[in-house]
């Protein structure tokens, strides 16, 4: 394949014009079992990490909850009430990362710094520069050995003449290792489960050992045999056996989970272990200060974690344990949550046991196995709205197709949650139906439903589409106005077999050829979308597998060659959002942001430029961020609350919803036609960054704009009245993808070229 073919399809164009903002919402009336859920739009926990902080300098623990699932961080403000509270305000402070998340004082000033992974598994450390006046904490990356702003290393036990005497400090991306003062020494260690030789190393700081200042530090290996056990693979404990036998001391020259506490207060650490497909904990008693032990040394093991009579857990698969403080009241407590990186228990899985303490004793009591479910809404994973009104009382209600639980379905059981719209004056929404349809019967699997009238007959269709490339129709045999009934209506697309990467199917319905029928849009997991015009008596020809030239798939610049990734899940939807009497076609992402395109005149054969900045996330100082929902977002818009200015429900791999709202009203005779095309030819394409403007007419100045695959314009030219031809010399630009806008001064006339650059 030529270079032009292997990239072409990275190409957008058209950018939308400034549109008015949606912004995320903390509150919407939802009920459950007669209950009002209190913070029903938190988007949902599958594998949640939990660490204490005050976020805001109030005096009072604050939460920040990291989903392993997803690497979305959410930040839960306590109140005067010690009541935590959903406030993503706080969470664009904090550095992003990967598969663990965790807070400790590397350099001993008081203050909480972020310890987190980089998406290929190695160690980043953020230093808390939070000042006494700061209401928002502030961050910055730690240099490393190498004075970098990346990835930190570990010294090795070579002697200085070694070729290498660093290595990256790296973790595997499923295991929980833990980062605290082990030794009691005012530094911090680190350690982590070697999956090879099934023990535990230690890599400790070596700052007080050399009496440096506390702005250095350095990890040095020291224990390849931590504790002195190994670990069989059924889980067994040996204790006093190792591979190992060599213990190190610093140098002078420059799937597992583990937590520790000091159950005894005896002034040692001891250790708590879990093994992935085991539903429980293994403690492990540190004999180092009883018996003067020269190492860590483990003397007694017990499988009864947290050892309460009936109280021992044993909820799900591969827990993780984490010390925070759940109610305010100043003590650590013990929460306990999946630790899987794919499916296991996806809602109502945080367990909450209370700390006390017993003189030096510390112990653990059971509170409940659904720490904060009651607060929160969550259905599982892959939530996906629908709109639709089930009954037909002129309000729209919210349909949610959700695997349930995979611990309890293992996937197999897919299903809808049928809510009820109760109207005004509120027009809360009421969990009605917990399986509508009785869809977990089907078979279906990671179903994305669909509304809107497939036959033509006046009533409203539902279309789902599943995990395997197919799209199923539901057909409504109520009539115009009547209740939804609906029948199965087998695969109206069935003629066309879904390609390889073509699973994942998520359909949407919409008369994009303004013929007067129901056409219908598949997004699939390559990031495409497939365009199905619709014939006669519900036949349907596929005129275009990549609409409006349409990629959902995350642009990756850490790789090389830059690309994109591989799968986008691509989920289209329509709606007029502004009201302005032009559609805009909105696409959900595997990256966690809804893209937003200008369809509107356009013909599928034409690129479009996606705006991704139209979904913002209020900031305390005045500001937005841009709002990230996390992997597989899906965006449903519907009228809520009946005044006509439509909000969009927002569902991910979490399993719960977010919404967003529009912060402006109906905006009235504001029709945008469609932009004429100029006739402007580029030559030769690809190219080396220099090349060649042609166009049939010169009667007007031009404008010529070059825009990277991020849409940041890199480069801005004009070509004069009477000039038609132009050479272009980008100089210094990178190998890649690029689009080039060449537009009227009026920006009456525009066109968008697709641009390669060759090595």
């Amino acid at each position: 394949m030529r270079l032009a073919a292997a990239f072409s399809f990275f190409l957008l164009a058209s950018a939308l014009k400034a549109q008015p903002g949606f912004f995320v919402q903390s509150r919407y009336p939802i009920d459950i079992n007669g209950k009002r859920v209190e913070q029903p739009l938190t988007g949902g926990w599958n594998s949640p990490q939990f660490q204490s902080m005050d976020i805001n300098q109030d005096g009072r623990p604050d939460m920040i909850v990291f989903d392993r699932t997803d690497a979305h961080l959410e930040t839960w403000i306590r109140n005067s009430k010690g009541e935590l509270i959903w406030d993503m305000r706080y969470a664009s402070a904090f550095p992003s990362g990967h598969y663990f998340y965790k807070l400790a004082d590397v350099n001993s000033d008081g203050k909480a710094d972020v310890f987190t992974l980089s998406e290929s598994g190695d160690l980043y450390i953020y230093l808390n520069r939070t000042g006494s006046a700061d209401t928002v904490p502030r961050f910055e990356i730690r240099l490393n050995t190498y004075g970098e702003a990346g990835p930190q290393f570990y010294r090795n036990q070579y002697d200085s003449t070694f070729f290498i005497l660093h290595n990256l400090l790296s973790f595997s991306n499923t295991d929980m290792p833990e980062v605290l003062d082990i030794d009691g020494d005012g530094d911090l260690d680190i350690v982590k489960y070697d999956p090879w030789n099934l023990t535990y190393t230690e890599f400790r700081d070596v700052r007080a050992e050399k009496g440096w200042s506390s702005d250095t530090f350095e990890f040095q290996v020291m224990d390849v045999c931590f504790g002195y056990f190994n670990e069989g693979f059924d889980n067994s404990i040996v204790l006093g056996e190792c591979p190992y036998e060599k213990k190190y001391s610093p140098r002078h020259v420059g799937g597992s989970s583990c937590f520790f506490y000091d159950r005894e207060g005896d002034g040692d650490m001891d250790m708590v272990i879990s093994n992935v497909g085991f539903k429980r904990f293994t403690y492990l008693k540190n004999g180092w200060k009883d018996f003067q032990t020269e190492y860590d040394s483990m003397i007694a093991v017990d499988t009864l974690f947290p050892f309460a009579s009936g109280e021992d857990f044993h909820q799900f698969a591969f827990p993780a344990g984490y010390l925070a403080d759940a109610d305010g009241d100043g003590q650590r407590d013990l929460l306990i949550a999946p630790n899987s990186a794919a499916e296991g228990k996806e809602s109502h899985q945080v367990s909450y046991y209370r700390g006390t303490k017993n003189g030096q004793q510390q112990n653990w009591a059971l509170q409940t196995h659904d720490f904060m479910g009651d607060a929160r809404l969550d259905l599982g994973a892959r939530s996906s709205p629908c709109a639709l009104d089930v009954d037909s009382d002129g309000d729209m209600d919210l349909l949610v197709a959700s695997n349930g639980d995979f611990e309890q379905t293992l996937g197999l059981a897919d299903r809808l949650f049928l809510f009820e719209n109760l109207g005004a004056p509120d027009y809360a929404l009421k969990l009605k139906d917990d399986d509508y349809l009785g869809l977990s019967d089907s078979g279906w699997m990671q179903m994305v439903p669909a509304s809107g009238d497939l036959d033509n007959d006046g009533d409203v269709d539902l279309l789902m589409g599943v995990g395997n490339g197919q799209v199923h129709w539901l057909s409504n045999k109520a009539g115009s106005g009547q209740p939804c009934a609906f029948v199965y209506g087998g695969l109206p697309l069935g003629a066309y077999a879904p390609a390889f990467n073509q699973t994942n199917a998520a359909p949407c319905l919409h008369d994009y050829n303004a013929d007067g029928k129901t056409d219908v849009l598949v997004g699939y997991y390559d990031g495409r979308i497939s365009a199905f015009a619709q014939g006669e008596a519900q036949s349907f020809v596929r005129e275009s597998q990549h609409a409006w030239g349409v990629i959902a798939n995350e642009w990756r610049t850490d790789t090389e060659p830059p690309s994109y990734m591989s799968f986008g899940y691509a989920v289209p939807r329509v709606a007029d959002l502004d009201l302005d009497g032009s559609v805009e076609l909105i696409v959900g992402t595997a990256q966690g942001r809804l893209q937003r395109y200008a369809i509107q005149g356009h013909s599928l054969q034409d690129t479009l430029l996606p705006d991704w900045n139209w979904i913002f996330q209020k900031e305390l100082n005045g500001d937005s961020s841009v709002a990230e929902f996390g992997i597989r977002a899906i965006g449903e818009p519907m009228d809520l609350d009946g005044d006509s200015i439509p909000e969009v429900f927002i569902g991910s791999l979490r399993g719960g919803l977010n919404l967003v709202k529009s912060t402006q009203g109906r905006q009235v005779n504001a029709l945008r036609p469609a932009i004429p095309s100029l006739d402007v030819q580029l030559w030769p394409n690809p190219n080396h960054g220099s090349f060649e403007l042609n166009r049939v007419s010169a009667q007007q100045e031009n404008t010529i704009r070059v825009y990277d695959a991020t849409g940041r314009m890199v480069w801005t030219g004009h070509m004069a009245k009477g000039e038609k031809r132009c050479l272009v010399q980008l100089s210094g630009k990178e190998a890649g993808c690029y689009w080039l806008v060449v537009e009227t001064e009026k920006a009456d006339q525009r066109k968008t070229l697709p641009l390669i650059i060759q090595p």
